[in-house]
């Protein structure tokens, strides 16, 4: 990591934990773990690394002409960074990107503008499908990361996951964005967290497991769609955070509406459970694996 980059992401840690944050860390009774708070864990939020690799995409209703910065964004959604055997990539959600093809332009929101991005399809799940609603893009270029390069890494990897444990997701519910004048012109993303509480597979075997279907109770929102979820090993908060999934949608169910007076109407609604889908980040890997043609990082020595 440059100099730059380092005291970059100094800076933004302590933005993000705030005002008088060292003294409550370890002050505070409610926290279930008592840290020695020493000059680098004062600097160091393993979740920096993950809100700067996320993206607020954005997808045009029509093609562009001759105005190729300004263009009517009919869909958001969420995107995220993914440095795997020394390529780069950029996963999301299948049916975010519904309408690109082998080749397309999405765009990324940057310096209060979308910026298009030349990708190509590396692979697509089927979007109608929660299990396999995962898309895998290359640019031929590398994709705006402002702290570029950072000492954590950010793995895809689902092993080891406990039943219960707490994650977390991140994205920009309803294309929201936390502003920072540290890393000028990067939107960072909002994050929520959840509890793992199952995963939906075809069969028991670890292969499947492994690509399954994972079940959050978390409540996810709009715009979280093709965000990372990520979580810690057994919640180790001096580890760095790996990604297990990607963010789908909720499980929704039909509610009636009623009166005031709670009389029935004709009218039903879309109610939100709770529950997310989230599907395996192994899918991804395997459709790198399969057509690895990702960005080529250069290597430094």
């Amino acid at each position: 990591m440059t100099g730059q980059d380092e005291e970059a992401k100094r800076e933004l840690i302590r933005s993000l934990t705030g005002p008088g944050s060292d003294a409550s860390l370890a002050d505070n009774p409610f926290l279930d773990y008592k840290p020695d708070i020493s000059e680098k864990e004062r600097v160091d939020n393993k979740l920096v690394s993950v809100l700067t690799r996320t993206f607020l995409i954005g997808l045009p209703d029509f093609p562009i002409a001759g105005s190729p910065n300004a263009p009517k964004i009919q869909s958001s959604g969420s995107a995220f960074a993914l440095d795997y055997q020394g390529k780069q990539y950029l996963i999301t959600a299948s049916h975010l990107i519904r309408s690109i093809g082998g080749e397309g332009i999405i765009y990324i929101f940057r310096k209060n503008d979308w910026n298009p991005f030349e990708v190509t399809v590396v692979g697509k799940g089927n979007d109608d499908n929660p299990e396999t609603d995962i898309a895998v893009l290359a640019a031929n270029v590398h994709l705006p990361i402002p702290i570029t390069f950072s000492e954590e890494t950010f793995e895809p990897s689902v092993a080891n996951m406990l039943w219960g444990q707490r994650v977390y997701f991140c994205g920009f519910p309803y294309a929201q964005y936390i502003k920072t004048d540290i890393i000028e012109g990067h939107p960072l993303a909002m994050t929520k967290g959840a509890i793992l509480s199952g995963m939906h597979t075809k069969s028991g075997t670890p292969t499947e497991r492994e690509k399954g279907l994972f079940v959050l109770d978390g409540h996810n929102n709009d715009g979280f769609s093709g965000g990372p979820a990520v979580f810690q090993l057994k919640e180790d908060r001096t580890v760095d955070f790996k990604v297990f999934g990607v963010v789908r949608g909720y499980q929704s169910h039909e509610v009636d509406i009623k009166h005031k007076k709670g009389e029935p109407t004709e009218f039903i609604g879309i109610g939100n459970t709770g529950l997310m889908h989230c599907p395996s980040i192994m899918r991804a890997v395997e459709m790198i694996e399969t057509n690895p043609i990702g960005f080529e990082l250069p290597k430094y020595f």
